[in-house]
């Protein structure tokens, strides 16, 4: 635009030889291109939701060694018995009883519920769950050892996942990007292992998240809410459409709605933070997700 002048003609004093710009055809150049390099540099660093990369942060990093070791502990059930392994963020870290890999007050009585729970019907679960884990840092996870080979043989394995959330909070992932992201670890989960999936709709937000401050490429979407139902949608059509590759192995479950009261609002005593039930929220979620897990054992 700096070399066309107001009838759209190239300018000869810019660009003589209406090819190659001259020293003041250059300077005009550096200064756009400036502005546009301090823009990108002041710009965090935008992952893509299908794409694997680790997580930097200390705390995650050392998590994920642990969560590798322990899956790689994890010993074969008598046969006929099915072993649970939960993939997730903050919401299925919880279950371990940290966040970030230290204890929590949020997360207090969240382990007892899962032994009294998922844990009595699935004995000793693996939680394979790390906060503010994205759909790009599972599949990272996946590539470098938090899938055993032990893990990926087996056929009698219960996997269950719950991740994107963070993808439209943080990263400000669009849901179409944010559903791609989930497919991806499905697919994932489907084609390296034996077992079966019980793929998790993402949890309601609170509506005061609708009130932070949004990129220009969000502004089709008026709450965060907004975009969980898109992504929610598309994830059901999805693994409908899935199951006809994977007979018996998928099955798709919508809890989200035991964290709502009669106004269809976040009950605060049952989620008091984003991705972060209660104890009484996770036992909420434990007995709806129960009754899918049961029917994809028997590989419905």
């Amino acid at each position: 635009a700096f070399f066309s002048d107001n009838r759209g003609q190239v300018r000869k004093d810019l660009m003589p030889d209406l090819v190659h710009p001259n020293a003041a055809g250059h300077r005009l150049l550096a200064s756009c291109l400036e502005t546009a390099l301090l823009q990108l540099e002041r710009s965090p660093r935008q992952e893509r939701a299908t794409i694997p990369i680790p997580r930097e942060n200390a705390q995650a990093v050392a998590l994920h060694h642990m969560l590798v070791k322990e899956a790689e502990q994890s010993q074969p059930l008598p046969a006929g018995r099915f072993r649970l392994v939960l993939i997730g963020d903050s919401t299925t870290e919880m279950l371990r009883g940290t966040l970030f890999c230290v204890p929590a007050p949020t997360c207090q009585g969240v382990q007892e519920v899962l032994k009294e729970t998922l844990g009595a019907q699935w004995p000793a679960p693996v939680v394979l769950g790390v906060a503010a884990d994205e759909t790009q840092h599972v599949l990272w996870r996946l590539a470098h050892g938090a899938l055993p080979k032990a893990l990926e043989a087996a056929k009698d394995v219960l996997f269950s996942l719950l991740i994107g959330g963070g993808n439209l909070e943080n990263s400000e992932h669009l849901p179409q990007e944010t559903h791609s992201g989930i497919l991806e670890v499905v697919l994932t989960l489907l084609s390296r292992t034996r077992g079966r999936l019980l793929v998790n709709a993402l949890l309601p937000h609170a509506e005061s998240l609708s009130k932070r401050a949004r990129s220009a490429n969000r502004d089709l979407f008026s709450s965060v809410q907004q975009q969980l139902d898109q992504v929610n949608a598309m994830l059901f059509e999805s693994v409908t459409s899935l199951k006809l590759l994977f007979p018996g192995r998928l099955v798709f479950v919508n809890c989200g709605g035991v964290l709502l009261d009669s106004r269809m609002q976040v009950r605060k005593d049952l989620m008091p933070e984003p991705m972060q039930p209660s104890a009484a929220g996770h036992r909420l979620l434990a007995r709806c997700m129960e009754p899918a897990l049961l029917r994809l054992e028997r590989g419905a």
